[in-house]
């Protein structure tokens, strides 16, 4: 179960993503409180190690082994909850520097249901090579309303 859950912190993600981890890509964070969205309990007290964009191992404090060359975040007083999707967005308007606010929201996918195919191929490429910081993005194709959104 812990391999389906991509867990994101809202709170500490802007931090996340604006330092990068050490050179093994390692990072911790610890002393978070975890919602997982199964409609359990939130459990507070928990540490998470994640390598590159999965998460590794997920614990009670204390119980987890914790990297040594790990980044490690305390995130006391902070709660860890699954990404989320924004199901429904037209990005033709908007601009690649609008993309890492989706994720410092706990944004991590979007399903683009019409937009610039040529902006969104490029962004998809760049996010998935590390060059921008963005959700997932799925594409339906362009907007087919009579003009010519999306069309190139």
């Amino acid at each position: 179960m812990v391999r389906l859950l991509i867990l994101f912190a809202a709170a500490a993600l802007p931090v996340f993503a604006a330092q990068p981890t050490t050179d093994t890509n390692l990072a911790v964070i610890s002393h978070v409180t975890v919602i997982d969205g199964s409609g359990a309990l939130a459990q507070s007290g928990m540490t998470v190690v994640i390598e590159g964009n999965r998460i590794q191992a997920l614990g009670k404090d204390g119980s987890v082994a914790v990297p040594r060359n790990a980044k490690v975040i305390d995130a006391s007083g902070k709660y860890l909850i699954p990404g989320l999707w924004d199901m429904h967005i037209h990005m033709f308007s908007t601009r690649a520097s609008a993309l890492p606010a989706l994720v410092a929201n706990g944004v991590t996918g979007v399903r683009d249901l019409g937009g610039l195919l040529r902006d969104i191929d490029e962004w998809r490429i760049k996010i998935d090579s590390g060059l921008l910081v963005g959700p997932r993005i799925i594409r339906a194709g362009p907007t087919l309303n009579g003009r010519q959104f999306g069309v190139h």
